[in-house]
C-alpha cells in the first residue's frame, strides 16, 4: 500500500485524468440528447394539438 500512494500523487493516478475527462464527455452528451428529445416532443405535441384541433372544428360544423 506504500508504494502505491508512494507513486501517486494526493491519491490520484493517471488513468484518473481520462476518467474524468470521459465522464465530463458523457454528461454533456446526456444533457444535449435530454434537450434535442425536449425540443422534439414539444414539437410532436404541437403538431398533434394542431391536427385534433381542426378534427374537432370538422365535426363541431358537421354536427
Amino acid at each position: 500500500m506504500a508504494s502505491i500512494l508512494a507513486h501517486t500523487k494526493l491519491w490520484w493516478c493517471w488513468w484518473d485524468i481520462p476518467a474524468v475527462i470521459l465522464l465530463v464527455g458523457v454528461i454533456i452528451y446526456y444533457v444535449v440528447r435530454v434537450r434535442k428529445m425536449k425540443k422534439t416532443q414539444e414539437d410532436l405535441e404541437d403538431r398533434l394539438s394542431k391536427l385534433y384541433a381542426d378534427d374537432t372544428v370538422k365535426e363541431d360544423i358537421a354536427s
